[in-house]
C-alpha cells in the first residue's frame, strides 16, 4: 500500500501531498460513519476481487466471477455477461423481483418493480460525489418496516481512494471458475485487490 505515498511524491504538492493521502479523519469530521461503525460490524479485510477496475469488481459482487474481465467493457455491459447474478437466482428461487438502482444495472439489464415491500435482494449506488451524504441516503432507504430482516452491506468500488491498514493477501487466492486472461495480461485471478 505505500504506492499511495509513493505515487503522492510525484504529484504537484509533493511536500503536502504524502501526509495527506496518508491522513485519516477525526471522528467527529464523519458522523455517518461514526455512527454505523459504533452501531454495527466493520470488516477491514474486505477486498477488491480483482486488482482492477469498477465493472470487473462489480461483476464478482453480484455473481461471484468477472468471467474473465480484468477491465471495464462497455460493449459487454451493454450485450450482457453470460453468468447469472444473485437478482437472477432469487428471482427465480424467491418468485421475487430484485432491484438495481444507481449504476451498474446493465449487468444483466435485470430490473424489478419494488412495489410495497423491499426486495429480498436491492442494489442502490449513491453517486459519486455524494460521499458521506450518499451513505447516509443508502442506510436510511433500509430503515424500512424489514429492517430487522435486512443486510446492509456498503462497500467502495475497489479501495475508494483511500489508504487501507490491512495489507492486501498476495497468495493463497482461488480462481473461482479456472479463467486465466491470455498473454500478454496473463492473468489468473489469484490476487485481490485493495
Amino acid at each position: 500500500m505505500n504506492g499511495f505515498a509513493l505515487q503522492a511524491f510525484t504529484m504537484t504538492n509533493a511536500t503536502a501531498m504524502p501526509r495527506e493521502v496518508m491522513n485519516g479523519f477525526d471522528p467527529g469530521m464523519v458522523p455517518v460513519y461514526r455512527a454505523l461503525v459504533s452501531e454495527f460490524a466493520v470488516v477491514d479485510r474486505w477486498f477488491a476481487s480483482v486488482p482492477s477496475s469498477t465493472q470487473p469488481n462489480r461483476l464478482f459482487v453480484h455473481s461471484g466471477t468477472s468471467h474473465g474481465t480484468t477491465y471495464n467493457v462497455n460493449k459487454l455491459l451493454a450485450e450482457g455477461y453470460p453468468q447469472r447474478t444473485i437478482f437472477e437466482n432469487v428471482h427465480d428461487e424467491e418468485g421475487k423481483a430484485a432491484q438495481l438502482r444507481g449504476g451498474g444495472a446493465a449487468i444483466h439489464g435485470l430490473q424489478g418493480n419494488v412495489g410495497e415491500r423491499r426486495p429480498p435482494v436491492a442494489r442502490r449506488v449513491p453517486g459519486a460525489g455524494d460521499g458521506e451524504g450518499g451513505v447516509r441516503d443508502v442506510a436510511g432507504e433500509a430503515a424500512t418496516p424489514q429492517w430487522n430482516e435486512t443486510l446492509l452491506v456498503i462497500t467502495y468500488d475497489e479501495h475508494g481512494g483511500f489508504y487501507d491498514h490491512v495489507p492486501t493477501p498476495v497468495s493463497g487466492v482461488l480462481n473461482p471458475d479456472e479463467i486465466v486472461v491470455p498473454k500478454p495480461i496473463n492473468f489468473r485471478f489469484d490476487k485481490l485487490g485493495t
